[in-house]
């Protein structure tokens, strides 16, 4: 076991290399009040924290890397908190790079551990992630499940941020199947939540999500109202990812209404930052932005470039559906240049492909229509479910009121009679207080009265004289 943890601190030492000078220069401070026991828990949950750090710095292989090293330290200590975290932060990053099925796993990992601990609000944020892995899968309707869980959850225990996630979560569904207005309002009430909340992340989120629907709704104007305001908050966060998804949607909205310039200099920014992060799939689609840009302006052979290192790219990556619109792109290309041999060839691959994404759509609209219904009836009855657990809480409500109150009175009562008891025990002594008092004065009286009785008499003995001297003078 001892070698096993000094070889996890020599790997610990071994990352700081790789890590940021701040991340670096705290993580050796730790590693250095922790000397003869690196693996603690307090170790575990700092390497967790710097795999956040990286996250929302977009940087996600050293995410993955320090969340790796918290998950295998967690392991060796048996600290089921901190393996639950590390999962999380495992499959965060592994969704950012796509792997969906190690997402999956890792999430899973962390529900099965997090309900070991009962910890309900990290449950509802597992099942959270699992709906957002089932969404970027495709499968809708096990992410409507997971979201509707999450919800119930949250709602039960109060958790508003967790509630406004649900809510969002929500709005993506409806707006996966179509249902624009009603994605929205979603939208609108989760970036209430989030503004009540200060939550800055949360806010830029719904601001861009609601910024979508009104670049399909065609309101321009609101559209890059939100958009701006979402990249200020993201370049203030340093979130690389979104603001690079606020540069292609304000870069697509100047390019509609025919500003060139303002749409390059959005395209160029997003393209930068996905080459720095490393997000192919979002790197071939600001390739192709750049591409119709260039078509555009009359810069045919730019636009080629651009298109070709999109093709390539998709090619490699096996993402035919990206390459679908890149062969429509460069068939314009080639028809602007004359060049119609390859025009009339890549609108040949662009019609192939269509004609096998038609029957995807298809058959993905037929799944959006039955999703649609199944989430309207599911929504109803978690509705439902919800009221009848707030009426049941009203009533219990409404019922310890009534015994506070019931409680309230009797103890009054109680209260009043006791102090009606005390007072008239009181006024009772004093009244015998009172009639001994009097008594005690005619006593007195009474004796100063019989004194003088007795005073006079003696005085009256005094000075007459005796029977028997009066007899004897009546005599004679």
């Amino acid at each position: 076991m001892n070698r096993k943890l000094n070889i996890l601190y020599f790997l610990l030492l071994f990352g700081l290399s790789n890590s940021g000078f701040g991340q670096r220069d705290e993580l050796r401070k730790l590693l250095f009040k922790t000397k003869g026991l690196p693996a603690s828990e307090a170790l575990v949950d700092y390497l967790d924290t710097i795999s956040n750090d990286y996250f929302i710095l977009s940087e996600m292989e050293t995410c993955l890397k320090f969340s790796s090293l918290a998950n295998a330290l967690s392991g060796m200590l048996n600290y089921k908190h901190g393996l639950a975290t590390s999962y999380n932060m495992m499959g965060i990053g592994y969704w950012s790079l796509e792997n969906l099925e190690g997402a999956k796993k890792c999430h899973e990992a962390a529900l099965f551990i997090r309900k070991l601990l009962n910890d309900q609000k990290e449950i509802a944020n597992s099942l959270l992630n699992l709906g957002n892995v089932s969404f970027a899968q495709g499968q809708m309707e096990n992410a409507l499940n997971y979201y509707l869980k999450s919800l119930e959850i949250n709602r039960g225990i109060k958790d508003k941020t967790g509630i406004a996630k649900n809510i969002a979560s929500v709005g993506m569904v409806y707006r996966n199947v179509g249902n624009m207005e009603g994605s929205l309002l979603k939208f609108n009430e989760a970036l209430m939540m989030f503004e009540e909340l200060k939550n800055n992340l949360g806010i830029a989120a719904m601001l861009n999500n609601a910024g979508t629907i009104y670049i399909i709704k065609r309101d321009y104007e609101k559209a890059i109202k939100y958009f701006m305001r979402a990249l200020e908050i993201n370049t203030a966060q340093g979130n690389q990812q979104w603001i690079a998804k606020n540069c292609a949607n304000l870069g697509d909205i100047f390019l509609n209404i025919n500003d060139f310039k303002t749409a390059r200099k959005y395209y160029q920014r997003k393209l930068e930052i996905e080459q720095k992060i490393g997000n192919r799939t979002d790197e071939i689609s600001a390739l192709e932005a750049m591409s119709e840009l260039n078509l555009k302006e009359g810069n045919e052979v730019v636009a080629l470039q651009f298109a070709r290192k999109g093709l390539a790219m998709a090619e490699i990556m096996g993402h035919n559906w990206q390459g679908y619109s890149l062969f429509k792109v460069c068939s314009d290309i080639y028809e602007k240049l004359g060049d119609h041999t390859n025009a009339i060839y890549y609108f040949k691959k662009f019609i192939v492909s269509h004609d096998e994404n038609a029957a995807e759509e298809k058959s993905k609209q037929i799944l959006e229509i039955e999703m649609k219904h199944e989430f309207e009836k599911k929504e109803i009855v978690a509705t439902k479910i919800q009221e009848k657990k707030e009426l049941i809480i009203r009533q219990e409500q409404h019922r310890q009121e009534l015994m506070l109150i019931v409680s309230a009175v009797f103890l009054l009562v109680v209260l009043s009679f006791g102090v009606y008891v005390l007072f008239h025990f009181v006024q009772k002594g004093k009244k015998n207080r009172e009639i001994a008092k009097r008594k005690l004065q005619i006593e007195i009286k009474q004796r100063e009265v019989l004194d003088s009785i007795y005073y006079a008499r003696r005085i009256q003995r005094a000075l007459l004289p005796s029977g028997k001297y009066l007899e004897r003078i009546l005599k004679r």
